[in-house]
Order: structure tokens, then C-alpha cells, then sequence
């Protein structure tokens, strides 16, 4: 299906529409999807969707159908014309000739553990498989992962506490011990690439001795991960130990130029 042009000025009708979702506070995403299938369906009659007729509904679904539009698509198309001639236009009429399409729902393909052991392996860093591991283990969506904080990890508790979700809704999501682990390492690592990207090189550290800190770090992180019971006495005793560390290569480059 041909994408309409978006360099026309928005009409007046376009306008009411957008008002009247705002007003009833639908999510940005429905908002755009509504005004796409709108401006799709304006382009098929070639006149304003204010204009339309019955049969000028029935010819468009037809039209998908025939060019095999999925039924999703189909069905959200539906949901964007009613909203503009239910809430907008106020003919109800018109909303009583759209056809919802039915569709066999399947079951999805679910992993098994060890499918989702070698997919955690195969991620190409700690990021991406703490991202992975929230996403398989905690059942987040990517956005929910995206924006997820430290502040929404709850130990106590064992709980991640997803804010503004699908549908703008807050929910809590369950924490294992293993992704947990896995989410203290990742954060570990962060902290351990921004003392030592930004402090060392401010004072010519080289990739070699960049290197030494963080091996160093690891280290002893993993000999202190009891520490993580507190967070904030756990980023102070990272940022103290790399500290430390670099202050030991200094030492010792001044012992060699002396």
C-alpha cells in the first residue's frame, strides 16, 4: 500500500480528529496509527473522508482484502474509522457498515530453557544480555526495557517495577535471583566503563592500563558482591576502588620518570 504524501497542510477535519483523541487521552502511537489509516483511506476515495458513503466503505475494505492487507491492519483501520465517524463526524451510520476481520489466533513459539541459555550466550556484551534477560525473564516489551532505572529494581522485594506500560499503565514484574545477578554485573560494568572512559583519559591513561583498572575491578567485584545489598555503598566503593587503581598507575609512572 502506497504511503499517502505528508506534505500537504493539515486539514481542518485532520485537526478536529487530532483534538478529539487528545481530549481522550489516547497514547501518541494510537494517535498517529488513526491519522495513517485516515489519510489511506482519503486516498483511496480522492476526496475528504467527510464526503464518504457506505458503499465507498465497502469498496475500500474490499480493496484490502483483494491486495491481501493483513487482518491486524484491516482491524486497525476499523477501529481508526469508527473513532472519526463515531467521535468526530458523528455518524454513526457509517461506522455500522465497517467489517472487523476474524482471524485464527496461533500460539507463539516458546523457547525452551536451554534455547534461551544460547541466546543469552550468544548477546555481544553485558548490555544487551541484561536487556535480553529482562525481556525473556521479567516478560517486558523493548520499550518497557528501554526505560527501565536502577530505582525500579526492588531487591526486597524481588520485584522491577515497570512505569507507564502498554496502555500507559504502572505494573510490577517478577525479579529471579539469577537475572538480578545478572542486572548488578551489568550495572557494574557501566560504572566501571564511565569512571574509566572519562577520568583516566583526562589524565592520558592508555588502552593497556585502561585495561588493568577494569580487570582489576572485576576482580574485586566479584569478590564483593555482598555490597550490592546497597546500592549507593556499592557505586562508593567501585568509584573509590577504581580510584585507587588509578592512582597506582600514576604512582608507579612517576616512580619509572624519577
Amino acid at each position: 500500500m502506497a504511503t499517502p504524501s505528508t506534505d500537504a497542510p493539515i486539514s481542518s477535519l485532520r485537526q478536529r480528529m487530532q483534538h478529539d483523541m487528545l481530549m481522550r487521552g489516547l497514547g501518541s502511537h494510537t494517535r498517529q496509527d488513526y491519522v495513517r489509516h485516515v489519510r489511506y483511506f482519503a486516498a483511496f476515495l480522492g476526496r475528504s473522508p467527510d464526503t464518504a458513503t457506505p458503499d465507498d466503505i465497502r469498496r475500500f475494505q474490499l480493496d484490502q482484502h483483494e491486495k491481501g492487507v493483513g487482518p491486524a491492519t484491516i482491524n486497525g483501520a476499523v477501529s481508526a474509522l469508527r473513532f472519526l465517524f463515531l467521535v468526530t463526524l458523528q455518524r454513526r451510520d457509517l461506522s455500522r457498515a465497517l467489517v472487523i476481520t476474524r482471524y485464527h489466533r496461533k500460539l507463539p513459539d516458546v523457547l525452551s530453557v536451554e534455547e534461551a541459555g544460547r541466546l543469552l550466550e550468544a548477546a555481544p556484551g553485558l548490555k544487551y544480555k541484561a536487556a535480553l534477560g529482562v525481556a525473556y525473564g521479567a516478560g517486558l516489551r523493548v520499550s518497557e526495557v528501554a526505560h527501565l532505572k536502577v530505582d525500579d529494581v526492588d531487591s526486597t522485594r524481588m520485584l522491577l517495577r515497570v512505569e507507564q506500560g502498554k496502555g500507559r499503565k504502572d505494573r510490577n514484574a517478577v525479579l529471579s535471583p539469577q537475572l538480578l545477578e545478572l542486572l548488578r554485573l551489568a550495572e557494574a560494568t557501566s560504572i566501571a566503563v564511565e569512571i574509566v572512559k572519562r577520568k583516566p583519559d583526562q589524565i592520558g591513561f592508555t588502552v593497556q592500563q585502561r585495561r588493568w583498572v577494569v580487570e582489576r575491578f572485576f576482580a574485586w567485584f566479584s569478590r564483593n558482591r555482598r555490597l550490592w545489598k546497597d546500592a549507593e555503598a556499592t557505586i562508593e566503593s567501585a568509584t573509590a576502588f577504581l580510584y585507587a587503581a588509578a592512582v597506582m598507575i600514576l604512582v608507579r609512572r612517576f616512580a619509572r620518570n624519577s
